[in-house]
Protein backbone atom coordinates (compact mmCIF):
# COMPACT_ATOMS: atom_id res chain seq x y z
CA UNK A 1 0.00 0.00 0.00
CA UNK A 2 1.43 3.49 -0.72
CA UNK A 3 1.86 5.40 2.33
CA UNK A 4 1.07 9.42 0.98
CA UNK A 5 3.01 12.36 2.81
CA UNK A 6 2.67 16.17 2.32
CA UNK A 7 5.43 17.72 2.81
CA UNK A 8 4.58 21.78 3.38
CA UNK A 9 6.61 24.57 2.10
CA UNK A 10 4.41 27.12 1.83
CA UNK A 11 6.28 29.05 5.27
CA UNK A 12 9.25 29.17 4.09
CA UNK A 13 10.43 25.84 5.68
CA UNK A 14 14.16 24.97 5.90
CA UNK A 15 13.40 21.39 5.45
CA UNK A 16 13.10 20.84 1.51
CA UNK A 17 13.52 17.46 0.99
CA UNK A 18 13.37 13.88 2.22
CA UNK A 19 15.02 10.60 2.51
CA UNK A 20 13.44 8.45 0.97
CA UNK A 21 16.33 6.95 -0.74
CA UNK A 22 16.84 5.24 2.90
CA UNK A 23 13.44 2.87 2.06
CA UNK A 24 13.83 -0.47 0.83
CA UNK A 25 10.84 -2.26 1.18
CA UNK A 26 8.06 0.81 1.97
CA UNK A 27 6.19 2.59 -0.95
CA UNK A 28 5.96 6.09 -0.24
CA UNK A 29 4.43 9.33 -2.52
CA UNK A 30 5.48 12.31 -1.28
CA UNK A 31 3.87 15.68 -2.47
CA UNK A 32 5.20 19.19 -1.79
CA UNK A 33 3.58 22.66 -1.53
CA UNK A 34 4.51 25.80 -3.61
CA UNK A 35 5.93 28.89 -1.81
CA UNK A 36 2.66 30.81 -2.67
CA UNK A 37 0.13 27.97 -1.02
CA UNK A 38 -2.36 27.77 1.53
CA UNK A 39 -2.65 24.95 3.17
CA UNK A 40 -6.43 25.51 4.18
CA UNK A 41 -7.32 25.09 0.46
CA UNK A 42 -6.27 21.64 0.31
CA UNK A 43 -7.76 17.84 0.89
CA UNK A 44 -5.21 17.33 3.92
CA UNK A 45 -7.46 14.01 4.17
CA UNK A 46 -5.91 12.14 1.74
CA UNK A 47 -2.20 12.04 3.09
CA UNK A 48 -1.01 9.89 5.63
CA UNK A 49 1.29 12.69 7.38
CA UNK A 50 2.14 16.35 6.94
CA UNK A 51 5.41 17.20 7.39
CA UNK A 52 6.18 21.28 8.91
CA UNK A 53 10.10 21.02 8.39
CA UNK A 54 11.34 24.08 10.53
CA UNK A 55 9.50 27.06 9.25
CA UNK A 56 11.01 30.56 9.32
CA UNK A 57 9.42 33.66 9.47
CA UNK A 58 10.34 35.82 6.27
CA UNK A 59 9.95 38.87 8.00
CA UNK A 60 9.29 39.06 12.30
CA UNK A 61 6.04 41.24 10.89
CA UNK A 62 4.59 38.87 8.30
CA UNK A 63 1.96 36.39 9.13
CA UNK A 64 3.53 32.55 9.21
CA UNK A 65 0.61 30.93 9.72
CA UNK A 66 -2.98 31.76 8.99
CA UNK A 67 -5.76 31.02 11.37
CA UNK A 68 -7.67 29.12 8.44
CA UNK A 69 -4.29 27.30 8.16
CA UNK A 70 -4.31 26.29 11.76
CA UNK A 71 -7.79 25.31 11.86
CA UNK A 72 -7.65 23.01 8.90
CA UNK A 73 -4.58 21.09 10.44
CA UNK A 74 -6.02 20.73 13.50
CA UNK A 75 -9.11 18.83 11.89
CA UNK A 76 -6.76 16.72 10.08
CA UNK A 77 -5.20 15.43 12.84
CA UNK A 78 -8.13 15.46 15.00
CA UNK A 79 -10.00 13.26 12.63
CA UNK A 80 -6.69 10.90 12.79
CA UNK A 81 -4.21 12.68 10.50
CA UNK A 82 -0.50 12.33 11.63
CA UNK A 83 1.66 15.56 12.13
CA UNK A 84 5.07 15.90 12.27
CA UNK A 85 7.06 19.37 13.08
CA UNK A 86 10.74 19.98 13.34
CA UNK A 87 12.51 22.90 14.54
CA UNK A 88 16.23 23.81 14.84
CA UNK A 89 18.38 27.24 15.88
CA UNK A 90 16.00 29.51 16.30
CA UNK A 91 13.12 27.42 17.26
CA UNK A 92 10.26 29.94 16.67
CA UNK A 93 12.16 32.84 16.10
CA UNK A 94 10.31 34.75 18.77
CA UNK A 95 8.00 35.29 16.50
CA UNK A 96 4.69 36.86 18.15
CA UNK A 97 1.18 33.93 18.63
CA UNK A 98 -0.74 36.86 16.75
CA UNK A 99 1.90 36.59 13.58
CA UNK A 100 1.03 32.44 13.36
CA UNK A 101 3.79 31.75 15.46
CA UNK A 102 4.98 27.99 15.88
CA UNK A 103 3.48 28.31 19.19
CA UNK A 104 -0.15 28.66 18.12
CA UNK A 105 0.22 24.61 17.51
CA UNK A 106 0.19 24.45 21.31
CA UNK A 107 -3.42 22.36 21.42
CA UNK A 108 -1.66 19.95 18.98
CA UNK A 109 1.65 19.91 20.06
CA UNK A 110 1.38 20.92 23.96
CA UNK A 111 4.13 23.53 23.14
CA UNK A 112 4.32 27.01 24.62
CA UNK A 113 7.91 27.49 23.25
CA UNK A 114 10.54 26.45 20.89
CA UNK A 115 13.41 28.52 22.00
CA UNK A 116 15.34 31.05 20.12
CA UNK A 117 18.49 29.31 21.13
CA UNK A 118 20.75 26.79 20.24
CA UNK A 119 21.96 23.81 22.20
CA UNK A 120 25.20 22.91 22.84
CA UNK A 121 27.76 20.91 24.96
CA UNK A 122 30.79 21.36 26.50
CA UNK A 123 31.55 17.82 27.34
CA UNK A 124 33.41 15.57 24.42
CA UNK A 125 31.46 12.85 25.48
CA UNK A 126 28.48 14.83 24.61
CA UNK A 127 28.99 15.73 21.59
CA UNK A 128 30.12 14.41 18.06
CA UNK A 129 32.65 16.57 16.09
CA UNK A 130 31.22 19.62 16.91
CA UNK A 131 29.97 21.17 20.03
CA UNK A 132 26.34 21.81 18.76
CA UNK A 133 25.94 17.86 17.57
CA UNK A 134 24.89 16.12 20.68
CA UNK A 135 25.14 12.86 21.11
CA UNK A 136 21.64 11.27 22.93
CA UNK A 137 22.25 8.08 24.36
CA UNK A 138 18.98 8.00 26.73
CA UNK A 139 15.93 5.98 25.21
CA UNK A 140 13.00 5.52 26.74
CA UNK A 141 10.22 2.50 26.71
CA UNK A 142 8.18 3.35 23.82
CA UNK A 143 7.18 1.90 20.35
CA UNK A 144 9.47 4.68 18.51
CA UNK A 145 12.82 3.24 20.31
CA UNK A 146 11.79 -0.38 20.50
CA UNK A 147 14.82 -1.96 17.96
CA UNK A 148 17.02 0.57 20.22
CA UNK A 149 19.55 -1.43 22.52
CA UNK A 150 22.08 0.13 24.59
CA UNK A 151 24.84 1.10 22.04
CA UNK A 152 22.63 3.21 19.50
CA UNK A 153 22.93 6.98 19.78
CA UNK A 154 21.57 9.23 18.15
CA UNK A 155 22.94 12.78 16.89
CA UNK A 156 20.62 16.32 16.93
CA UNK A 157 22.68 19.00 15.54
CA UNK A 158 22.26 22.76 16.03
CA UNK A 159 18.74 21.79 17.98
CA UNK A 160 16.49 24.30 20.26
CA UNK A 161 14.68 23.05 23.04
CA UNK A 162 10.85 23.17 24.14
CA UNK A 163 9.21 24.70 26.93
CA UNK A 164 6.05 22.25 27.59
CA UNK A 165 2.69 23.57 28.40
CA UNK A 166 1.66 22.65 31.98
CA UNK A 167 -2.00 21.38 31.59
CA UNK A 168 -0.64 19.38 28.37
CA UNK A 169 -0.37 15.77 28.09
CA UNK A 170 2.49 15.61 26.36
CA UNK A 171 4.80 12.69 25.83
CA UNK A 172 8.32 13.90 26.83
CA UNK A 173 10.37 11.36 24.92
CA UNK A 174 13.98 12.68 24.61
CA UNK A 175 15.71 15.41 26.46
CA UNK A 176 19.47 16.85 25.94
CA UNK A 177 22.12 15.51 27.69
CA UNK A 178 22.93 16.57 31.26
CA UNK A 179 24.81 19.85 31.58
CA UNK A 180 24.02 21.15 28.16
CA UNK A 181 24.58 24.66 27.60
CA UNK A 182 22.36 27.20 25.38
CA UNK A 183 23.22 30.22 23.32
CA UNK A 184 20.12 32.72 23.29
CA UNK A 185 20.25 34.55 20.32
CA UNK A 186 18.03 37.71 21.24
CA UNK A 187 20.01 38.24 24.45
CA UNK A 188 23.55 37.27 22.81
CA UNK A 189 23.99 34.96 26.40
CA UNK A 190 24.96 31.83 27.41
CA UNK A 191 24.55 29.17 30.21
CA UNK A 192 23.68 25.64 31.20
CA UNK A 193 20.57 24.53 31.34
CA UNK A 194 20.71 20.92 31.69
CA UNK A 195 18.02 18.34 30.59
CA UNK A 196 15.80 20.11 28.53
CA UNK A 197 13.08 18.38 26.62
CA UNK A 198 13.79 17.78 22.49
CA UNK A 199 11.54 15.03 21.33
CA UNK A 200 7.86 15.11 22.32
CA UNK A 201 4.59 13.16 21.02
CA UNK A 202 1.42 14.16 21.84
CA UNK A 203 -2.08 11.98 20.96
CA UNK A 204 -4.82 14.47 19.63
CA UNK A 205 -7.76 13.11 19.66
CA UNK A 206 -7.63 10.42 17.03
CA UNK A 207 -4.35 12.03 15.32
CA UNK A 208 -0.87 11.55 16.52
CA UNK A 209 1.69 14.69 16.59
CA UNK A 210 5.51 14.24 16.75
CA UNK A 211 7.84 17.49 17.39
CA UNK A 212 11.72 16.85 17.03
CA UNK A 213 14.15 20.07 18.02
CA UNK A 214 16.04 19.51 15.15
CA UNK A 215 15.78 18.91 11.27
CA UNK A 216 19.34 17.91 10.57
CA UNK A 217 18.75 14.51 10.95
CA UNK A 218 16.84 14.09 7.52
CA UNK A 219 20.07 15.53 5.58
CA UNK A 220 22.89 14.16 4.08
CA UNK A 221 24.93 15.72 6.57
CA UNK A 222 28.50 13.76 7.52
CA UNK A 223 28.16 15.39 11.16
CA UNK A 224 24.43 14.48 12.29
CA UNK A 225 22.23 13.20 9.10
CA UNK A 226 20.14 10.52 8.21
CA UNK A 227 23.44 8.12 7.97
CA UNK A 228 25.01 9.09 11.01
CA UNK A 229 24.55 6.71 14.50
CA UNK A 230 21.17 5.73 14.73
CA UNK A 231 19.27 8.36 13.35
CA UNK A 232 18.23 6.32 10.26
CA UNK A 233 16.72 3.76 12.76
CA UNK A 234 15.34 6.76 14.69
CA UNK A 235 13.11 7.92 11.54
CA UNK A 236 12.15 4.02 10.75
CA UNK A 237 10.63 4.24 14.61
CA UNK A 238 8.79 7.11 13.82
CA UNK A 239 7.58 6.67 10.98
CA UNK A 240 6.59 2.85 12.55
CA UNK A 241 4.66 4.70 15.44
CA UNK A 242 2.97 7.13 12.97
CA UNK A 243 1.72 3.95 10.78
CA UNK A 244 1.18 1.39 13.09
CA UNK A 245 3.28 -0.98 10.41
CA UNK A 246 6.89 -1.72 10.29
CA UNK A 247 8.66 0.90 8.01
CA UNK A 248 12.30 -0.04 6.88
Amino acid sequence: MTIKILIDLSHNEQLISFPEQIFSKSDFFFDFTRPSDDLSQFNLNQYSLIIIGNPKPRKNTELLFKPSELKKIKEYVKRGGNLLITSGARGDYNLANNLGSLRVFYKLTGINRFHHAILFHMGKNHYFKKKVNLIITEFPKHPIFNNFCSSDRLIFGKSTYFTINPKSNVNILLTSPKSTDIHYYSLDEEKTINKVPIFVVNQYFKGKVAIIATSGFFSKNKMHGIEVASNKKFLFGLLSWFFNQKIS
